[in-house]
């Protein structure tokens, strides 16, 4: 009913891996955490000591007019209206520290908007700031 995916951030990123050794191919942030066994650890004990989690509340569109960098507007993308159940072509992205999803510890709004007649195959990483408030 709520259409809301909660996700804890740990274990579950890519933080956690190369403690053993191994790195991957191509690893974020030019493989930093893999390369240093002390940061790859202390970020590993940092992310489980705030226990962040991200949530990913999907609802319809708003169909927000487009305009250029750096004024765009949430929403923008997805085709207005689209996103009703069981659609899933917008949602709105939030990070919580502690456990507490009723405080957004974000400085900014993020969106997934799927671009209209693509199948789902392709998306907006919206990344919007927010100016008064």
């Amino acid at each position: 009913e709520e259409r809301k995916l909660i996700m804890p951030l740990s274990p579950f990123n890519w933080a956690w891996a190369g403690i053993d050794g191994t790195m991957p191919t191509n690893p974020p942030g030019f493989g930093f955490f893999y390369r240093n066994e002390y940061w790859a650890r202390y970020t590993m004990v940092q992310l489980v000591a705030n226990t962040t989690c991200y949530t990913i509340q999907f609802s319809e569109c708003p169909g927000t007019p487009s305009l250029p960098w750096p004024f765009g507007l949430p929403g923008h993308a997805c085709k207005k209206g689209s996103g009703n159940p069981p659609e899933l072509t917008y949602a709105e992205l939030a990070a919580h520290f502690w456990g507490m999803l009723e405080n957004d510890n974000n400085n900014g709004q993020y969106t997934m908007e799927q671009f209209p007649n693509t199948g789902g195959e392709s998306w907006l990483r919206g990344i919007y700031t927010k100016v008064f408030g």
